[in-house]
C-alpha cells in the first residue's frame, strides 16, 4: 500500500494517484494544468479553421462500393445503427451486415469488426476494436471513436476496402 503524504490515504501499490484527494504520487504535488498566456491564446485560437458540420444530403442512402468486386452493400436507412463484421452461428454472434461473402474471414474482418451510426443527420463510422483495424481514407480509427463519412471517402476494414456513396433520393415518386 501506498500512503498519500498529503491526506494520508492508504491507496493500492502502483496507484499513480490518491484516490481520496488526487495527489499525484511521482512528485507528491496535485496535479494541475498551467494556464496559457491570454496573447498566446488568442494567436491560438486565430490559427484555428471553424469547425465543419458537414451532413448527409437529406434522405442519403449510404452504400459500400466494394473496390476489389464492385458490390454494392446498401446500409439500411431505417436502421440508425449497423453492426458491420462476420456471422459466427456457432458462437451465436449475428451481424446487420455480414462481411463473410466478401472474404471477410481472409482479409481480416473481425467477428464485431465496425458500426455506422446515423445521427444528427450524419453517417459515423466507428472501430469496435477490431483485430484488424479499420480505416477511414488510410487513417486508423482509434476504437469506440466515431468518424463522420463523407460521399467519396475510402472505408478498409481489415483489408476489405469500399468507397463511399451517399446517394441521393431522386425526383419525387421516383425513390
Amino acid at each position: 500500500m501506498i500512503k498519500c503524504p498529503t491526506c494520508g490515504h492508504e491507496s493500492m501499490e502502483g496507484a499513480l494517484l490518491c484516490g481520496n484527494c488526487g495527489t499525484y504520487f511521482h512528485t507528491g504535488g496535485h496535479l494541475t494544468t498551467d494556464p496559457l498566456e491570454e496573447s498566446g491564446m488568442q494567436q491560438v485560437a486565430s490559427g484555428l479553421a471553424a469547425p465543419t458540420y458537414d451532413t448527409a444530403p437529406t434522405g442519403a442512402t449510404l452504400i459500400l462500393k466494394g473496390v476489389s468486386d464492385l458490390r454494392d452493400i446498401v446500409v439500411p436507412r431505417r436502421m440508425t445503427s449497423v453492426l458491420l463484421g462476420r456471422n459466427d452461428r456457432l458462437a451465436g454472434l449475428l451481424v446487420d451486415i455480414d462481411l463473410t461473402s466478401q472474404e471477410g474471414e481472409t482479409l481480416g474482418v473481425s467477428r464485431r469488426h465496425a458500426r455506422i451510426r446515423f445521427v444528427n443527420d450524419r453517417f459515423l463510422l466507428e472501430d469496435l476494436e477490431s483485430l484488424n483495424g479499420t480505416f477511414l481514407n488510410q487513417r486508423k480509427l482509434v476504437p469506440f471513436v466515431p468518424d463522420v463519412l463523407h460521399d467519396g471517402d475510402e472505408v478498409r476494414f481489415g483489408s476489405l476496402t469500399f468507397k463511399i456513396t451517399l446517394k441521393e433520393p431522386g425526383p419525387a415518386g421516383g425513390g
